[in-house]
């Protein structure tokens, strides 16, 4: 297994529509919404030979509390 980390702006329109196909498999669909919100950030992609098997990511947001 190859383990990479990538940010959004670093991996081309393939790579992501693959990472896109993967969570509308494993999820039954997954909504526009919430595709958009897995962009913007950090990529964690498991590929085994050259596939795409695994997909997490983390995009920072700003939770402001009391004003």
């Amino acid at each position: 297994m190859d383990l990479r980390v990538a940010l959004t702006a670093d991996l081309d329109p393939a790579r992501l529509r693959a990472a896109r196909a993967l969570l509308d498999a494993a999820f039954g669909g997954f909504a526009d919404e919430d595709w958009e919100h897995c962009l913007g950030g950090v990529h964690a992609l498991a590929l085994v030979d050259g596939e795409l098997v695994g997909h997490a990511a983390l995009v920072q947001r700003r939770l402001l509390y009391g004003g």
